[in-house]
């Protein structure tokens, strides 16, 4: 569950049902603050939500992401103050257990993640980039990751 406080007092919550929280960050908007939470879903699965929080309208989620893979990152990659996010996928080639991963980076832009690019797929556990990929998301054995975000 997420909860916004005013002034010490509960002004709104959202349920996030099949979702176990990972973390969060925030960043100012004007006179809102975006938000990005992060989440685990289901066994190999993780993401993030990006989320507007106002006096007026409480929460209002905007977008949101779930890659094949545990490991989702909030990253701050293009110096806007918000955070960003760094997507696990896995090219699932010969198999999950056995394929190598890689990274799909977006940036938050008006409550929308614009996906940058991908890394080259690895065997070994790399660290979330701090900086946008902008390599292919193309990897024949997982078509799905061409489909998730906006490409910029």
């Amino acid at each position: 569950m997420l909860a916004y406080y005013v002034a010490d007092e509960l002004h709104d919550t959202a349920v996030l049902r099949h979702r176990d929280v990972t973390g969060g960050d925030c960043g100012r908007q004007g006179d809102a603050w975006r938000c990005t939470v992060g989440f685990d879903e289901a066994m190999h699965g993780s993401g993030a939500l990006t989320a507007l929080l106002t006096g007026d309208d409480g929460i209002t989620v905007s977008d949101e992401l779930v890659g094949n893979a545990p490991g989702a990152e909030l990253v701050r990659l293009n110096g806007d103050g918000r955070p960003d996010l760094a997507l696990r996928q896995s090219t699932y080639e010969p198999n999950y257990a056995e394929a190598p991963q890689y990274w799909e980076t977006y940036v938050e832009v008006g409550g929308t993640f614009l996906r940058t690019g991908c890394t080259v797929p690895r065997h070994d556990d790399a660290p979330a980039p701090t900086e946008p990929a902008y390599g292919s998301c193309s990897h024949p054995g997982w078509p799905g990751a061409t489909l998730s975000g906006t490409p910029v």
